[in-house]
């Protein structure tokens, strides 16, 4: 429980995909091989999800890379960073998220 609430308040309580922003239906996902078994309740390892993207996570649609100290990279199956703004043109960045520590 202290680390979902962690994790609820690190991503303000919304998806982390970039541009998504849902606030209903969110699902705690732990990335990293091998899901919660293996990367345990570490919180840079959590991060949440909408039910779409949980589904496209599943699906095999969509990869989450954890960066470390909150930061999440997101991968379109092709490949291609899935980033958010003007601009956006699929090329490798971060996607730092506003309020996370260290931002």
């Amino acid at each position: 429980p202290r680390v979902r609430a962690l994790v609820y308040a690190r991503d303000r309580g919304v998806c982390r995909a970039p541009g998504c922003g849902a606030a209903g239906f969110l699902h705690t996902r732990h990335e990293g091989d091998g899901g919660w078994r293996e990367t345990g309740h570490d919180a840079d390892k959590v991060c949440l999800l909408c039910f779409g993207h949980h589904r496209q996570r599943h699906k095999g649609l969509l990869t989450i890379e954890p960066l470390g100290g909150g930061q999440f990279r997101f991968l379109r199956s092709d490949g291609r960073e899935l980033v958010a703004g003007p601009g956006a043109d699929g090329t490798t960045t971060t996607t730092p998220h506003v309020g996370a520590a260290g931002s």
